[in-house]
């Protein structure tokens, strides 16, 4: 298995499921995402990535959940199966402005 990594900065999963083929053939042997926590969505800037409205939820600019399960069950169907390595924004969230200042992130937002 190749041991180096495609760092995908700010590339959202449904170019990435098109490129994964290409990927997987120019030797890679793992895909870096940036964080997949939820922050706007049409915030197509990168800094959006680190500034995270909440921690339960999987979307962003960059897609959903369920594009982020195809991404990773394509990637496992490569030969080799190519690795998936998620950055990961810890203690770090965007500034609200929400009611309770003292509920944070508050209830859990349903997509």
């Amino acid at each position: 298995m190749n041991d180096v990594i495609f760092h995908a900065f700010n590339w959202n999963y449904q170019d990435l499921i098109r490129q994964v083929q290409q990927i997987s053939d120019l030797g890679y042997g793992a895909i870096l995402i940036p964080p997949s926590l939820y922050s706007d969505v049409k915030g197509d800037q990168r800094w959006q990535r680190y500034q995270p409205k909440d921690y339960r939820v999987l979307l962003s600019y960059l897609g959903g959940k369920k594009d982020l399960q195809q991404l990773i069950d394509l990637c496992r169907q490569m030969t080799p199966p190519l690795k998936v390595y998620a950055d990961l924004v810890l203690n770090h969230m965007a500034n609200e402005n929400r009611e309770d200042h003292y509920n944070f992130p508050g209830k859990l937002l349903v997509f």
